[in-house]
C-alpha cells in the first residue's frame, strides 16, 4: 500500500503556524528535550497521552501531532508499539522565495533548493534529505531537528 501525504502551513511571521501544528511552547519545549542528542532521545514518549512528562500533556499537542499519531495508528493497525514498514520524510521551508533544507547538515542549509516538474503531475524537490522513519518517535525526532533551524 502507497500513502503519499504533504504538510504546507502558510502564514506570516507571528500567525501561529508552530503552535498550531505543534502545541504550546511547554509541548514544545518537551519535544526538544525528549529528541536532542544529549538526552538520547531515549525518553520520547507518546505525545498523545495525559501521563505525566509526556509532551502533549493536558492536551496541549498541536494539529500535526495528532494526525501523525493516527496515521501511524493506520499503518500499524491500531498498534502504537509496531513500526510501520517504511515511511519517508523531508522538512522544508520556503522562506523569502527560497526552500530551503531544514534536515540538511550544518552548512548547506544556507543553499537554496529547486522544484523540479518529473511530469505533468509530478514534483520533487531537488536536493531535498529524506529521513527514513519507522515509527511516530523517530519521526519526531526529525521534525524537531528541523524544527531547531528554522528561520524564525
Amino acid at each position: 500500500m502507497l500513502i503519499l501525504g504533504t504538510v504546507i502551513v502558510y502564514g506570516p511571521t507571528g500567525a501561529g503556524k508552530t503552535y498550531t501544528m505543534l502545541g504550546n511552547e511547554q509541548t514544545r519545549e518537551n519535544l526538544r528535550k525528549a529528541s536532542s542528542p544529549e538526552d538520547g532521545g531515549t525518553d520520547l514518549l507518546d505525545p498523545l497521552t495525559n501521563e505525566p512528562g509526556n509532551p502533549g500533556k493536558n492536551g496541549a499537542a498541536g494539529v500535526l501531532l495528532h494526525a501523525l499519531q493516527y496515521a501511524f495508528d493506520q499503518l500499524a493497525g491500531g498498534n502504537r508499539d509496531k513500526d510501520v514498514t517504511l515511511l519517508r520524510c523531508t522538512y522544508v521551508e520556503i522562506y523569502n522565495d527560497s526552500i530551503y533544507d531544514l534536515l540538511q547538515e550544518k552548512g548547506s542549509i544556507d543553499t537554496p533548493l529547486t522544484i523540479n516538474e518529473l511530469d505533468s503531475k509530478k514534483f520533487v524537490i531537488k536536493g531535498a534529505v529524506e529521513h527514513s522513519v519507522r515509527n511516530i518517535k523517530e519521526l519526531l525526532r526529525v521534525i524537531m531537528k528541523g524544527e531547531s533551524k528554522t528561520s524564525i
